[in-house]
């Protein structure tokens, strides 16, 4: 049985799709000295832009998805017994 379907906040998508990539760029190319690097511009391109695609569909085609991939961000949530995993 699936748990209540909530709500993608379109606002905190909005903001990661346009602010991470302003801070990987300029971590990237403060990193490489100079903006005029070929490779950097095509990884951002290429990173950014299959993630945002994919997120943008999964948005369209399956909205609860992206509240079941981040209910682990969320530390009040009720554990179910047995659904605990070991981790480092």
């Amino acid at each position: 049985m699936a748990g209540p379907i909530m709500k993608v906040n379109l606002k905190l998508l909005a903001a990661q799709l346009v602010v991470m990539p302003a801070i990987y760029g300029l971590v990237l190319f403060l990193a490489a000295g100079t903006a005029a690097w070929p490779a950097g511009w095509i990884y951002l391109i290429l990173f950014f832009g299959s993630t945002s695609a994919m997120s943008l569909w999964l948005l369209k085609n399956n909205p609860g998805f992206a509240d079941r991939a981040h209910d682990r961000d969320r530390p009040n949530r009720i554990k179910k017994p047995g659904t605990r995993r070991f981790t480092c």
